[in-house]
């Protein structure tokens, strides 16, 4: 048992040595260097959270399924989703809000599931509705980015609002 144990560990450190995870560093290796881009704030939003103009979502550097996606509150106003790992590595556009043309917005996940882009420069200076996904039953709504769909294991970027529902598990309530 106790050989079996061991090259268990053994397989697995080998494993996180090739994808170039250390140990206490597995949580690193799925952000990007966000010290060499300013604006990175996670891969969620938690409820009430508030994302301002450029600063934006990723699912990391790219070394899981189908490489590095972000998705960004731009200075023109509009959520867009693309790949690359940061906007000074942006290789090309996903999806988008279709929100341009407001210099000042701000977005955040509300507390009842809508996640929702305003005109003005934050909650307390809210000069009205511009996007949002609409609001969804369910406890704790977050904003996230992914990159892969779980019930497919496919590649597929996407942006999502879930709740936790009555049973605790997390339900996507909508997506990109």
């Amino acid at each position: 048992m106790f050989r079996k144990a061991r090259s268990f560990v053994f397989i697995f450190s080998t494993l996180m040595l090739i994808l170039g995870v250390t140990a206490g560093q597995a949580d690193s290796q799925v952000r990007p260097a966000h010290d060499t881009y300013p604006g990175y704030i996670g891969s969620t939003l938690a409820t009430n959270s508030v994302m301002s103009q450029n600063q934006y979502l990723s699912t990391g550097t790219g070394t899981g399924l189908g490489g590095p996606d972000f998705a960004i509150l731009q200075g023109d106003g509009n959520l867009c989703l693309y790949r690359g790992a940061d906007p000074s590595q942006n290789q090309g556009g996903i999806w988008c809000s279709n929100t341009s043309g407001h210099s000042q917005v701000f977005a955040i996940m509300q507390g009842d599931g809508n996640f929702v882009i305003y005109k003005g420069t934050g909650p307390g200076n809210n000069q009205g509705y511009l996007w949002g996904t609409g609001a969804h039953s369910g406890g704790s709504p977050t904003f996230g980015i992914t990159g892969w769909n779980a019930s497919t294991g496919a590649a597929a970027p996407n942006i999502y609002v879930e709740t936790i529902g009555s049973n605790n598990m997390y339900h996507v309530v909508w997506s990109s």
